[in-house]
């Protein structure tokens, strides 16, 4: 997969895992969570799968803000369409340069 089709899969990763509106096996994680952290039972419902697949779902996002943060910060223009916007302000002056 050359850059290109990995930035475009990291922005598909985010729309999907990471919409507007809550996703109904968030709202089920947040609820599980929240339960159990008040010290009561959890969803009588909840399956261990559900803690695996929301596990993948955040090593997936984390992957795919890396991916995005670390082309961001290399190329902004061709992932903002902004020079240097949130780029470590170490690098802002490079961002600058190749922005030019």
């Amino acid at each position: 997969m050359n850059r290109d089709d990995a930035i475009q899969a990291a922005r598909a990763t985010l729309q999907q895992l990471a919409p507007e509106r809550l996703r109904k096996p968030d709202a089920r994680l947040y609820s599980q969570h929240s339960r159990l952290r008040h010290g009561q039972p959890g969803l009588p419902s909840w399956q261990e799968s559900e803690s695996k697949a929301r596990i993948s779902d955040a090593a997936q996002l984390l992957h795919a803000g890396l991916l995005l943060r670390e082309a961001r910060t290399s190329n902004p223009i061709a992932i903002t369409g902004q020079p240097c916007r949130d780029a470590p302000s170490e690098r802002v002056d490079n961002c600058r340069q190749r922005a030019r």
